[in-house]
């Protein structure tokens, strides 16, 4: 149980340097715990969100070769998975949903999310 919503806590968003850098935009919020809601109800039972990369610190964003104006500096961009669910049929769900909004892009174990305007595909 997260402590933001049913499957976010803010101990999982902050910066994986340590610093405590924690700014967690609230519609990317949003955006995910909704996602694990539609997984929820279609399986039936509490999915487990893994957030590998929500807030950055410069120094992280630098120290993980992040671009120079990633959005998980302002803590708008989350990388993730659902366990159980593939990271094509998450991406699948964020593309049917949001049609031509919002960053997304797909790795072989995670998603990236971001609440940017705009469309952002990678």
């Amino acid at each position: 149980m997260g402590d933001l919503t049913r499957n976010i806590s803010r101990s999982e968003g902050r910066c994986k340097c340590g610093c405590g850098f924690s700014p967690m935009d609230w519609e990317t919020v949003e955006i995910v715990q909704g996602a694990c809601d539609y997984f929820s109800l279609k399986l039936g039972k509490k999915v487990t969100l893994i957030i590998t990369s929500w807030c950055r610190c410069e120094y992280w964003n630098a120290y993980v070769d992040g671009a120079a104006f990633s959005q998980h500096l302002l803590g708008k961009a989350c990388d993730h998975y659902i366990e159980g669910i593939s990271t094509r049929e998450l991406a699948e769900y964020y593309l049917t949903k949001y049609p031509g909004k919002f960053g997304i892009r797909v790795y072989d174990i995670f998603i990236h999310f971001d609440s940017r305007s705009g469309c952002w595909r990678g």
